[in-house]
C-alpha cells in the first residue's frame, strides 16, 4: 500500500510523515515547490503533480492515475493515531492502521478508513459500513478505475464527501474500522494547504454543487469549530 500525501505551502511543517516514517512516502507537490520540498525531505519521494493552483480535486486525481495499487490518500496535518484497548483509545503505531486498511481492501471494500477521534466514543461497534471518510482513505484504485470514478474538480472542498457519494452510489462499499481513530490540527488553524484566504468562498461554491448533484441526500449543517457550512450526508439511502 503506497502513503500519499499531497501537500501545500508547507514545507517544514508537515505532520503525518512524522506518523508514518520509516514507509515511504509520496509528496505530492506542486511544480514550484518541488525543489524546496526536496531539500528539506531528501528520504521521501516528491512527485511534480504538473500543474499549480488547480485544486485538491485536482491532486487527489493525480494520486488516483499515478498508481495501479491500493493507495492510503492522507491529509498532510494528521497528528495522533490510537486504538481501542478497554474501551479506550491509547497511542498506535502507523504500522497497525496500515494493516487494518490493508484488511478491509482485501475484503472486497473499495475504500477504508479510521474514525475521527472526537467521534469515536458515541459508536460502540468495531465497524460501520457505506459512511462518510476523513483524513485518511485507503483507497483500491482498480475497483475506483473500472467503476469510473474520479473526484469531481469543480468541488475543491467537501471534495472527499462527493467521491465517497459517487462510490456508493455506483454500488461500491466503504468501511470505517473504529477499532482506531486519528486527530489532526483543526480545520481553518493551519496555514497553508486551502488556508489561502479564500477557503469560505470556495466553501460556499463546493456546496452549492454538491447540493444539486446530490438532492435530498444531505443537509447543510453550521460548523461551530471552524464557522463553515458543510454538508452532512444521509448516507444510509446509499445502502
Amino acid at each position: 500500500m503506497k502513503i500519499c500525501i499531497p501537500t501545500k505551502n508547507r514545507v517544514g511543517k508537515l505532520h503525518t510523515d512524522k506518523l508514518f516514517y520509516p514507509y515511504d512516502i509520496y509528496l505530492f507537490v506542486e511544480p514550484q515547490e518541488v525543489e524546496a520540498y526536496k531539500k528539506e525531505y531528501p528520504g521521501y519521494k516528491i512527485i511534480n503533480i504538473e500543474k499549480s493552483n488547480q485544486g485538491i480535486a485536482y491532486v487527489r486525481n493525480f494520486i488516483l492515475n499515478y498508481f495501479d495499487e491500493n493507495i492510503l490518500m492522507l491529509d498532510d496535518d494528521i497528528i495522533k493515531l490510537m486504538k481501542r484497548v478497554n474501551k479506550k483509545l491509547i497511542d498506535c503505531s502507523a504500522k497497525e492502521v496500515i494493516e487494518e486498511m490493508e484488511n478491509c481492501l482485501t475484503k472486497g471494500y473499495a475504500q477504508a478508513t479510521i474514525s475521527f477521534i472526537a467521534s469515536n466514543w458515541y459508536y460502540t461497534e468495531s465497524y460501520k459500513v457505506n459512511t462518510r471518510t476523513w483524513c485518511l482513505s485507503a483507497i483500491n484504485t482498480k475497483l475506483i478505475k473500472e467503476n469510473n470514478i474520479i473526484y469531481d474538480s469543480k468541488v475543491n472542498c467537501f471534495e472527499d464527501f462527493d467521491f465517497t457519494a459517487q462510490l456508493l452510489s455506483s454500488g461500491l462499499k466503504n468501511i470505517c474500522s473504529y477499532k482506531y481513530a486519528f486527530d489532526c490540527i483543526p480545520m481553518s488553524t493551519n496555514k497553508g494547504g486551502l488556508n489561502d484566504g479564500l477557503r469560505q468562498t470556495k466553501s460556499n461554491a463546493s456546496l452549492e454543487i454538491i447540493k444539486d448533484k446530490w438532492p435530498g441526500l444531505i443537509t447543510i449543517i453550521d460548523n461551530n469549530k471552524t464557522g463553515l457550512k458543510e454538508p452532512q450526508f444521509k448516507w444510509k439511502y446509499f445502502k
